[in-house]
């Protein structure tokens, strides 16, 4: 596997951050302080790993990643559009694969700590799967079965687009953006 880019930043929006801090909140009252805490740091690594998931099918096929980014509507990757769709399939289920992957193995821990990251780990991996707009579901089903639009992105470009878009892949993201933003 080659490295496509030597630079890939990390984006992080405040507002993933209230998010994080109300879930380990709620946690805490679960499960005490301290395990609120480790629970809410290893759903944010759950997410990470959803992410890196993708990036890596990515680089893996050559593509160019710009960034991973984490905002309240879900982590993100900036990349470029691969022109291929199984590329597309690939790189949208790797995410929720992840997730399915981190659900068994923390199920097969115990605990009350490993239950609640396992449950949150089930939820965004079947989540994800499920084909609603501009998510890593409607990505894959796009890439299965319209394989044309899939050589694009998950959701039509507006015109004006110049050529080499990047694509955004997101919960709740997943548009072209010119190359450079």
């Amino acid at each position: 596997m080659r490295w496509p880019n030597r630079t890939l930043s990390l984006e992080v929006k405040p507002s993933i951050l209230f998010i994080l801090a109300a879930l380990g909140v709620c946690y805490a009252f679960q499960l005490g302080w301290w395990r609120g805490l480790a629970a809410t740091l290893m759903i944010a690594l759950s997410l990470l790993l959803h992410e890196l998931a993708h990036v890596l099918v990515a680089f893996a096929h050559g593509v160019t990643v710009k960034r991973i980014g984490f905002a309240a509507a879900g982590g993100y990757t900036v990349r470029e559009s691969s022109g291929k769709w199984w590329v597309e399939a690939q790189s949208s289920a790797a995410g929720p694969m992840v997730n399915l992957l981190l659900f068994l193995a923390f199920s097969s821990v115990g605990g009350g700590v490993a239950r609640v990251v396992a449950m949150a780990n089930l939820i965004l991996g079947i989540g994800n799967l499920i084909p609603l707009p501009r998510s890593d579901g409607a990505r894959l089903w796009k890439a299965v079965f319209s394989r044309e639009s899939a050589r694009k992105v998950a959701v039509p470009a507006p015109p004006a687009i110049p050529a080499n878009p990047h694509v955004v892949e997101a919960a709740g993201i997943g548009r072209e953006i010119p190359p450079g933003h």
